[in-house]
């Protein structure tokens, strides 16, 4: 894995580098000049490690700045460097976990829904 300014030129994935998402990982920049491109041989993986040292915090301890965060590319690149040796069984471990929780949420949001819908037939049915 690869971290270097973005220039433009393609990535396999992009590292925030300013703000309060400072270290998150993204698919697509946000905007072209507050990211870093990431090169990698092995994308979807690499994506997935470093968001968890995101999820872990590990960005944050290298963050400089108290107003608007950043990230040095050096420190990027030092801790994707500690990343690149997360173990293939603990990211299908954090994949799974990941997709659990998904199904609770979109659980929840049917349920918040239905609750809505039920109350507005109540409603309807009231002012009748």
């Amino acid at each position: 894995m690869k971290v270097r300014i973005d220039n433009g030129k393609h990535a396999e994935f992009y590292i925030a580098r300013v703000g309060s998402r400072a270290g998150c990982p993204m698919w697509e920049p946000y905007t072209a000049n507050n990211c870093f491109a990431v090169l990698s041989a092995d994308p979807d993986n690499d994506f997935a490690r470093v968001m968890i040292a995101y999820e872990a915090g590990e960005f944050g301890r290298v963050e400089v700045g108290s107003c608007q965060p950043g990230l040095r590319v050096r420190d990027v690149q030092a801790v994707c460097d500690q990343a690149s040796k997360i173990p293939a069984y603990i990211i299908g471990a954090v994949r799974r976990s990941v997709e659990a929780e998904r199904k609770i949420v979109i659980m929840k949001e049917a349920a918040r829904l239905a609750v809505k819908k039920a109350c507005r037939s109540a409603v309807a049915l009231v002012r009748m």
